[in-house]
Formats: C-alpha cells, sequence, structure tokens
C-alpha cells in the first residue's frame, strides 16, 4: 500500500484500451482505425459485428438521454410502445449498465485477446463458453471485418522466419529463437549412460531425414515408442522441440503489441519526467505499475496535475501513434 504525504494526493494513470489501439496501428487495419477516429469502442465494434447486432446493444452502459425501460430486473431499451405510454426514464450514461451489451463486449474483448495472445480455437472457445466451431465462425467474422489482422499474423511469423526476432511499432526487437528450431533433433547418446551425449558423434543428414519424416506420420503412442526404440537400439535420443515451437508461436503478436505498449508507456514516463511545468509544482513520480503510472501531487495543485498528467499521457506516443488516445486519471489518498 502506498499513502500520500501530508498535504499530498495521489494520481495514477492509464491507457483506455491500449493495446487494441497499439494492434490497429501495427496492422493498419482502416476499419480498426476509422473506429478509433469516429470515436468508437473497438470492443464494442468487433461485438456488433461478432454477434450481429447493432453496435449500441454491445454498450456497458446505455448512452445518455436513451429512454430505457425495466423488464424483469434488466434495464432495455424502450419499446415505442413504451415511450408512448410514458414507461421508460432516460439513462445517465454511466450508471445505467445495460447487462447484455456488457456481456458482448466482454465476449468481444476475450476474442481480440485471444488473437493477440496468439490463443486457437479451442482456448477462445473455453474462454467464450462455446463449441469450437462456433469459436472459429466468431474469430474468422473478426478476421473479415478487420483482414489487415490475418495479414499482420502471416508477416509477423515470416519476420521471426527471416530475421529471429520481431519489432514493435517503435522498431524495438524481441528475439524468439525458439521458433526456428528444427521440429526435432537428434543426438547420440553413451550406450550405457543414456543421459551423456557423445558431442563428437554428430547423427548424419540422412538418418535426421529418415528420423524426422518418420516421426512426423505417426500419432502420439506410436511416437512414444518410436522414440523409445531409437534410444534403446541404436543410442539416439530425440529432442522434440514442438513444446518450444509453439510457445514461441504464440509470442509474435503478442511480443509485437504488448512490446508496444511497454514502448509507450515508457514514452510518457519520459515526457512526465521532463514536463517542467509539473516539475515547479513539485508533482513527483511514484513508480509504473503494469500500465499504470503513479504521481504524488500536492493538493492545491491536484486539478491542474490530473489535467496535465492526462494530456502528457496522450500525447507521449505522437507522432507514431496518430489515432486518438484516452487515459483515465485517479485522485487517492492511498493506493
Amino acid at each position: 500500500m502506498i499513502k500520500a504525504r501530508t498535504r499530498r494526493i495521489i494520481q495514477g494513470a492509464d491507457y483506455s484500451a491500449q493495446e487494441p489501439r497499439l494492434l490497429s496501428m501495427l496492422c493498419a487495419d482502416e476499419g480498426m482505425l476509422q473506429a478509433y477516429r469516429d470515436g468508437k469502442d473497438l470492443y464494442v465494434e468487433i461485438a456488433s459485428i461478432a454477434f450481429h447486432v447493432p453496435y449500441n446493444e454491445c454498450l456497458e452502459h446505455f448512452p445518455k438521454d436513451t429512454p430505457i425501460t425495466k423488464r424483469k430486473d434488466k434495464w432495455y431499451y424502450s419499446t415505442d410502445e413504451e415511450i408512448a405510454s410514458g414507461d421508460y426514464k432516460l439513462a445517465d450514461g454511466e450508471t445505467d449498465t445495460y447487462k447484455e451489451g456488457k456481456e458482448r463486449r466482454g465476449q468481444a474483448k476475450k476474442i481480440l485477446l485471444g488473437i493477440m495472445y496468439g490463443r486457437g480455437e479451442t482456448s477462445i472457445a473455453e474462454q467464450l463458453g462455446c463449441e469450437v466451431e462456433e469459436a472459429r465462425e466468431i474469430k474468422e467474422s473478426v478476421y473479415i471485418a478487420f483482414p489487415m489482422i490475418k495479414i499482420f499474423e502471416r508477416e509477423s511469423a515470416r519476420m521471426v522466419k527471416r530475421k529471429g526476432y520481431v519489432t514493435t511499432l517503435w522498431g524495438r526487437k524481441r528475439r524468439l529463437p525458439n521458433y526456428n528450431l528444427p521440429n526435432y533433433e537428434f543426438v547420440y547418446v553413451d550406450p550405457v549412460d543414456k543421459r551423456t551425449v557423445l558431442k563428437d558423434m554428430p547423427v548424419n543428414s540422412d538418418d535426421i531425414a529418415l528420423y524426422t519424416s518418420k516421426l512426423s506420420n505417426l500419432f502420439w503412442k506410436q511416437k512414444e515408442k518410436y522414440v523409445s526404440d531409437l534410444l534403446a537400439k541404436d543410442s539416439v535420443k530425440v529432442i522434440d522441440n514442438g513444446g518450444r515451437i509453439a510457445e514461441a508461436e504464440r509470442q509474435i503478436i503478442n511480443s509485437r503489441v504488448q512490446g508496444s505498449a511497454s514502448d509507450m508507456s515508457k514514452l510518457a514516463l519520459i515526457k512526465i519526467h521532463n514536463d517542467e511545468e509539473l516539475n515547479k509544482r513539485g508533482v513527483r513520480t511514484i513508480i509504473p505499475v503494469h500500465d499504470e503510472i503513479l504521481l504524488e501531487t500536492p493538493l492545491r495543485y491536484a486539478r491542474y496535475t490530473k489535467k496535465r498528467f492526462s494530456e502528457d499521457m496522450e500525447t507521449a506516443a505522437k507522432p507514431k501513434l496518430n489515432i486518438p488516445v484516452s487515459c483515465d486519471v485517479v485522485s487517492t489518498q492511498m493506493w
């Protein structure tokens, strides 16, 4: 727990939907970029596309001054008949939760995060609580609506294959050497002590091709027996790199998106640290926590700092990030 000193207050700020914004820039999908230019919530836009319902029916809260009616303990958009009869109230835009919309938006968030974290259809289906085929169809509908995402995935994989690394929006490299490992490696071991690798005895290329071809055409149990026989009869140990390759593959998109988010947050830290208007008012940077930055501010400057803090956060990534960015600042005595 962090407590503000006397006559001071803690102010914390983080970015709203930082990673989807960065994904839209990295893949340069015009539909995603336009959604942000239009002031839309990308999760809501995706939910509307994935579940084939209007945008407003995927919002977490009813828009301000929208007529809403309560039915069976839930609020809904009022029908024309309900409005005509006066059976409605006007939503305040902040506290009136649209439960169905909130659920759809939450599902859309899981879909997009699934794409960014390299999850397959099975994992996304588990997240959504649906069948794998349904998850596949939903994911494909997102790809159809925003086609540059799939192209970005392919280009990122090619980058790793060719260079051994991927880059963030600002060009920082994340190396993923395991992605380019062979599916299987083969080494000779001591016939008596199977744990000792004979480093000066490489397996010849013809045998490697034969072993690899055989393993590629076997099912799991058959593969286990073949590996065991190779070790017992020929003293050849098989190193299966499948898990390491798959892990690196899952990290490709995530490294680019989360790496860009890390870059963006660091740029914000630098801008805040160098902001003379904040410095001369005695504002002190405390610590970054994940995607949040904490400041300690004299109480008399709290209102000014909140505005300045938000402006620094929202402009730190320019001109590289040229879509609207929003930032939420919260003030508290303890964090």
